[in-house]
């Protein structure tokens, strides 16, 4: 499968010049479909169409936000658009999946998330979290098939205390601006101990800065250890301990953990890849909750 040709003549020139190759489509929230460009062998540009149903508005949203940090190294162009297609920079490196407690590496990652941040911060508002609401919404719109599964069984035990200890938070206001709301392991890619790629920017929202360190720490560092509290600190100490306390990135992440269990039953998809996300997160969850 490869990009329609009178769309490649839609954007710039280099488009056309380049061989393109499928990578995925995706299995998780998005639903985009993404190709390598390759030019003389190298990977050069990377080619995204997103689903019919995301909406243009807040596409053109996000690519305004993208925009503002391109100037940063580590931030691939945004070389052109055309209704849900984007031809964007392919940015050089690989992910590193599990973090050591005392890994570097683990400290530039979030520096470099941090930046980005700050880039955004003049965006920024006050407000109830969306994201509690949506994990609260997630997690109650589930109904138990009769089952009684393994994985039903432990949203079951575990789904009252998590929506209880989420509504504790529910109405609280914070600061709120974009984050990247989808920042795992693979969107950040590192060169030796440098980052030289923070990919993926179709995720992003208005929300808390705190999605983004519980969704990338929680990939890395499993919600738990010293590695993940390292990394609480530094979104912590960066933004403030009112405005991004410790518990919120621990909250956000445990109750992320399992509103992704949720989502994986509620849809349904009996794709291996989807099956194996909904495997993934189940055994995080019993690695951070174990069973007594």
């Amino acid at each position: 499968m490869t990009p329609p040709r009178e769309l490649l003549e839609r954007l710039p020139a280099s488009a056309s010049l380049c061989v393109w190759y499928p990578l995925r489509v995706e299995a998780g929230f998005s639903g985009a479909t993404v190709w390598r460009g390759e030019f003389d062998g190298e990977p050069v540009l990377a080619l995204k169409r997103y689903p019919e149903q995301f909406p243009l508005e807040r596409l053109q949203q996000l690519h305004s936000w993208w925009k503002l940090a391109e100037h940063f190294p580590f931030v691939p162009k945004l070389h052109g658009t055309f209704e849900r297609w984007e031809l964007a920079s392919w940015m050089p490196g690989a992910p590193v999946r599990s973090f050591e407690s005392n890994d570097p590496k683990l400290d530039v990652a979030c520096a470099a998330v941090l930046q980005l941040h700050d880039i955004w911060k003049p965006f920024r508002t006050t407000g109830p979290i969306p994201a509690i609401r949506r994990r609260i919404e997630l997690l109650q719109s589930w109904v138990p098939s009769g089952e009684r599964s393994d994985v039903e069984q432990l949203l079951h035990r575990y789904r009252p205390a998590v929506i209880d200890s989420l509504e504790r938070w529910l109405d609280r206001p914070f600061p709120l601006q974009p984050v990247l709301a989808d920042v795992h392991a693979e969107h950040v890619l590192f060169t030796g101990d440098a980052v030289t790629g923070v990919i993926d920017f179709g995720a992003m929202k208005v929300d808390h800065v705190a999605v983004d360190a519980a969704r990338y720490l929680g990939d890395t560092c499993d919600g738990h250890g010293e590695a993940f509290q390292r990394g609480c600190d530094l979104f912590t100490r960066h933004h403030g301990e009112n405005a991004c306390p410790p518990e919120l990135v621990e909250l956000l992440d445990r109750s992320g953990k399992l509103a992704a269990i949720a989502y994986w039953l509620i849809r349904n998809d009996r794709r291996p890849e989807a099956t194996a996300r909904l495997s993934l997160q189940i055994e995080r969850w019993h690695r951070l909750m174990p069973m007594p």
